[in-house]
This record gives C-alpha cells, sequence and structure tokens, in this order.
C-alpha cells in the first residue's frame, strides 16, 4: 500500500465514520473505483483505532462524568450511572447478530441501494424533527430514556449491511425518538466506543488467524493518524451543521452516491 492511498482511506475511515454516510460502504467502493487492493484487516484495525481514540477524546467529559457515577454512585446521578449501563448495552444486540451471522457482504449494488433507502429514511427523520416544538425535543443527556437508548441500539444491527452507516441509522432513530439533533449526534457519538472497541477486537481475532498483513507499518501509523484526526474534525463540524443544516445535506449526499455506486459499479 502506498502512503497516499494509506492518507486517502485513513481520512475516508476517520470523516465518515462519525458521518451518517457509512464509512464501510466508503472504503469498500472507493478502492474499487481506483482499482487499489484491499487493504487488509491490519489496516482495518489501526484506522478504527483511530477513530476510537477521536471519540474518546471529544468525548472525554460526558464518559468522565458517566464513569464517575458508576464507580462513585450517588441519589444525584443515578441517570447517568443508568445511561452508562445503557450505553454499555447498546453493543450486545448488533455484537450477537454481528457473532452468529457476520457481515461479510461487498456487493457494490447492495451498498448502492442501502445508501439511496437509508438516505431517504434520514431525510424523513430529519423533516419529522423539524415539525416538533423544541419543547417536545430531548436535548439534554439528563432527559434520555432507556427506549430511545434501546431503539438507537437495535439500528445497529442493520449497519451490519455495508452502506447503511452506524451513525447514520442511530441517529435516525434517535430523531425518530424525539431526540434533537444534536443530542441524536452526541449520543450515537458515545454508542460507537463499545462498538469500535469490540468490532475491533473481533478484528484482531480474524486477522490472528489469517496472519497476512497487506499493509506497511508506516501506512498503518499514518492511517492511524489521519482517521485519528479527521474523525475529531467530523465530529466537530457535524454538531455545529447539523444545528444549523438538519440532516438533509447528507441525505441527498447519500442518495446521489448510491445512485452512481449502482449505475458505475453494481
Amino acid at each position: 500500500m502506498l502512503l497516499s492511498q494509506a492518507i486517502i482511506l485513513g481520512a475516508i475511515q476517520g470523516f465518515t465514520e462519525f458521518l451518517p454516510v457509512s464509512s464501510s460502504g466508503h472504503l469498500i467502493f472507493i478502492p474499487a473505483i481506483f482499482g487499489w487492493q484491499d487493504q487488509g484487516l491490519a489496516f482495518d484495525i489501526v484506522v478504527h483505532l483511530g477513530t476510537l481514540i477521536a471519540v474518546l477524546i471529544y468525548t472525554k467529559k460526558t464518559l468522565l462524568r458517566l464513569c464517575n457515577a458508576v464507580v462513585f454512585p450517588k441519589k444525584e446521578t443515578l441517570h447517568d450511572r443508568r445511561l452508562a449501563i445503557y450505553l454499555l448495552g447498546s453493543v450486545i444486540p448488533v455484537a450477537l447478530v454481528g457473532l452468529f451471522l457476520g457481515s461479510n457482504i461487498r456487493s457494490h449494488a447492495i451498498i448502492g441501494i442501502s445508501f439511496i433507502v437509508w438516505g431517504i429514511v434520514l431525510w424523513f427523520a430529519d423533516r419529522y424533527s423539524k415539525t416538533l416544538p423544541d419543547d417536545k425535543k430531548v436535548n439534554t443527556l439528563k432527559k434520555t430514556n432507556a427506549t430511545q437508548i434501546m431503539w438507537m441500539s437495535l439500528a445497529q444491527i442493520l449497519a451490519l449491511i455495508p452502506g447503511t452507516s452506524r451513525s447514520g441509522i442511530t441517529m435516525t432513530a434517535g430523531l425518530f425518538g424525539k431526540l434533537s439533533k444534536k443530542m441524536a449526534a452526541e449520543i450515537s457519538f458515545l454508542m460507537a466506543i463499545p462498538v469500535i472497541g469490540a468490532a475491533s477486537v473481533l478484528t484482531i481475532k480474524d486477522m490472528v488467524g489469517v496472519g497476512v498483513i497487506n499493509a506497511s507499518f508506516p501506512s498503518l501509523i499514518v492511517g492511524f493518524l489521519v482517521s485519528c484526526v479527521t474523525a475529531m474534525l467530523a465530529m466537530k463540524w457535524l454538531v455545529s451543521l447539523v444545528e444549523k443544516w438538519g440532516f438533509a445535506p447528507f441525505a441527498y449526499y447519500r442518495i446521489i452516491v448510491g445512485v452512481i455506486i449502482v449505475l458505475v459499479l453494481a
């Protein structure tokens, strides 16, 4: 793998992991467009670890508060303690389904259709959110409930299909669950932590079984650093963008890219 490819793929992973546009879909169809060799499991692991470090840094204040509520339980921090448990448990549905069924879909047609279908659903979720009065939306973590987290957790199962987008489908579920746009994004970021961690462990297990590393050490380092930095930028940009414009721009992007994938690669 050339360093230029590592930079591009690392940036794609970092920038799309937390945007509702599907990082896995981009990492499949973009190399196909340029005729690049598959980047391999080792590269996938390091770029995912880069995004994991990024989200840990981005959400550190909230994480410290939730951890403190778990370690030092008090009556006034009961909601934070429950929220921490809900977030940790949110990985269970997708982990169980992924463990038993796997996710080896590489079909460009399926990826393109997923881009289109879930882009349309995201658009409807965005429109629904706009019709709700502000006083009917959940704007803080302290007002979230188990039902909202549960639906976002179950929605992650659909992200096993490349092109769906884990962040996109959880944000969509959050919007339909009456979360504000900012809160849907921020809870999606928090839910990414156990999911990315679990996925990295499973990928390492697969890589050990295969015993093949397709990327050089410099490429792995570059991919890690680029994915970490771009993920940080993407999260900051997303929150500011959705507060101003909503999720509609991402819905339009998904539909356009999906059509291109179906027409050119399928």
